[in-house]
């Protein structure tokens, strides 16, 4: 008997960084060429907005509807507060679309108390590591694999904040 196999549908991917880092960003995109050209994925970022267009309106949308959110981290993309907020709002799609408290809502948690710690800004980070591992405990458990890395970044901010004292 036959298998039916399902259509295919690329993966979409927005991707979020900073102005600054523009040349590490034209790097990625022809490092995902091959994909883009197998029509694995696609991948949406500023350059395809057209001049005059809404350019919030429409990041918003590629920002709601993408299978993937990739966000270049660096000092420059930590100061601005546009790439701030878009952190936030890949959060909130994540809660609305999977639950608050699926896993991948964990991990989201997770990347965010990060740039928190980064930031300096460790109450808010820790409230965050804190929120992500009760996910994981009510869901897959402590013992689960991206438990253990979010328990370990809690503890290295713990560690952090304590020699701040």
């Amino acid at each position: 008997m036959p298998l039916i196999s399902e259509p295919f549908r690329s993966v979409s991917i927005f991707l979020s960084y900073s102005r600054e880092d523009a040349a590490l960003q034209d790097v990625l995109v022809k490092q995902l060429s091959p994909l883009r050209r197998q029509g694995i994925i696609t991948q949406w970022y500023d350059c395809d907005i057209s001049a005059g267009s809404e350019w919030k309106q429409i990041t918003q949308t590629y920002l709601s509807t993408s299978d993937i959110i990739v966000l270049l981290i660096s000092p420059d993309f930590i100061a601005s507060e546009y790439c701030y907020s878009v952190d936030q709002r890949a959060l909130a799609i994540r809660e609305q679309t999977l639950g608050p408290e699926h896993p991948q809502v964990a991990q989201s948690l997770n990347g965010l108390a990060h740039l928190y710690g980064v930031q300096g800004k460790q109450a808010e980070a820790k409230s965050l590591y804190q929120r992500a591992l009760a996910i994981y405990k009510r869901t897959l458990g402590l013992d689960h694999p991206d438990a253990a890395i979010i328990t370990k970044n809690y503890m290295s901010l713990l560690q952090r904040m304590q020699k701040e004292e």
